[in-house]
């Protein structure tokens, strides 16, 4: 791996890690919660310059490291969505109870 090779994905880290905190700061949202997005990036960073050796353990390694950085990523917004609905569906579930109770009573 040659030098403007890693300057290259650690300008690319930068290039992608500062909008979120940009964004994050913003909207003032919790830092920890940065934390996974942030982590996940520089994960895939790490991983991709690891790609970049000549040695076959290490690729391997980078190639582990970039797929569980894109895993995550894809966990964290899966999560993302389903924590999202839980109030719906808990505020669906009291609706149809209190409709189910009016129509039974006289």
């Amino acid at each position: 791996m040659e030098n403007w090779q890693c300057l290259a994905v650690i300008g690319g880290y930068l290039l992608v890690s500062s909008p979120i905190i940009f964004f994050w700061k913003r909207f003032g949202a919790p830092w920890m919660s940065m934390l996974s997005i942030l982590s996940s990036v520089a994960l895939f960073s790490a991983g991709f310059m690891m790609r970049l050796a000549e040695r076959k353990a290490i690729v391997d390694i980078g190639f582990f490291f970039t797929d569980i950085s894109s895993l995550s990523i894809t966990a964290l917004f899966t999560a993302a969505l389903i924590l999202g609905q839980v109030k719906y569906w808990e505020n669906g579930e009291d609706e149809h109870q209190i409709k189910k109770e009016s129509q039974t009573s006289p």
